[in-house]
């Protein structure tokens, strides 16, 4: 069975074990929207093929799943500060202006890290306690989901 696969059927059973209606993943090579019980994906540049069951795939367990190799990638550690709020992500408050913080940089309690709009309301979102960040996640301009994480805090 190929990564991608793999990677598909454990997001298949986490959105089963989590009651998730609808997933949305987009790669350089590909977009998945995962949808209930139905999936569609539709390569975007592809460098190779994907082969389509010819039947529909049999249900599977969570256990299945749980077997599933995770990914290897390491995460930095800190504080991690999640969106609050469903809605889109902004790094600056105009499209001219800088950032409110990069990779790196030290960071006071309260102070803004970025703008999440939702229904046409401006929410800043606060540094929940003083130190630097490590790692930016969000991307300016793209959707954001509730409880989604957009930094890495580490306190000095």
């Amino acid at each position: 069975m190929s990564q991608e696969s793999e990677t598909i059927i454990a997001l298949m059973a986490a959105m089963k074990e989590h009651g998730v209606a609808e997933l949305n993943l987009e790669t350089k090579t590909m977009k998945l929207t995962l949808k209930g019980e139905k999936a569609f994906i539709a390569p975007i540049e592809a460098p190779h093929e994907f082969s389509r069951p010819a039947s529909r795939p049999e249900p599977f367990s969570t256990s299945q799943a749980a077997s599933a190799p995770e990914p290897a990638a390491a995460k930095p550690e800190g504080t991690p500060v999640n969106s609050p709020l469903v809605g889109t992500y902004y790094q600056a408050g105009a499209p001219d202006a800088p950032p409110y913080v990069v990779a790196g940089q030290q960071v006071g309690q309260g102070d803004t890290l970025c703008i999440i709009e939702a229904m046409k309301t401006m929410n800043e979102i606060k540094a929940p306690h003083a130190g630097t960040i490590v790692e930016i996640l969000g991307k300016n301009g793209e959707p954001v989901e509730y409880g989604q994480l957009l930094f890495i805090l580490r306190t000095d």
